[in-house]
């Protein structure tokens, strides 16, 4: 797939290079500085709108508040995370601890009435705290 992909890239870049000039009438090295600039763009705006690891994490889990404490899916469904255990809150929520990568825990605080989060936190490294796509 790489090869395929390098060869394609290839292509299109022979494709614009001869455009460039017979339409624009550009020399070599000035086809060679637009299309630098050109994938420097791209890469640059690649990497802004690229998201982290634990900003993905972040997402899911607060994703979840307004779901069921008992959707299968809550928490999405992560190969690391178990149920440490349960805490009564002064508020009269329950608050789940999770144990996910490392030194990550998670919490869901929610009521026991309607069985809906209404917050989540977490505890642990930034490292550890991830998910990846």
């Amino acid at each position: 797939i790489i090869q395929w992909l390098g060869t394609t890239l290839l292509k299109i870049g022979s494709v614009i290079v001869i455009r460039l000039k017979l339409t624009c009438g550009m020399n070599r090295q000035r086809v060679r500085t637009f299309l630098a600039v050109v994938l420097l763009l791209m890469s640059l705006s690649a990497c802004i709108s690229s998201v982290t690891p634990h900003e993905n994490f972040k997402s899911l889990m607060a994703h979840n508040v307004g779901s069921s404490i008992d959707n299968p899916n809550v928490a999405g469904s992560t190969y690391y995370k178990s149920l440490v255990g349960s805490n009564s809150l002064p508020n009269g929520n329950i608050e789940n601890k999770y144990r996910d990568r490392g030194t990550c825990r998670y919490f869901f605080e929610f009521d026991p009435e309607t069985r809906i989060i209404v917050s989540w936190r977490f505890e642990g490294s930034e490292k550890d705290c991830v998910i990846v796509p």
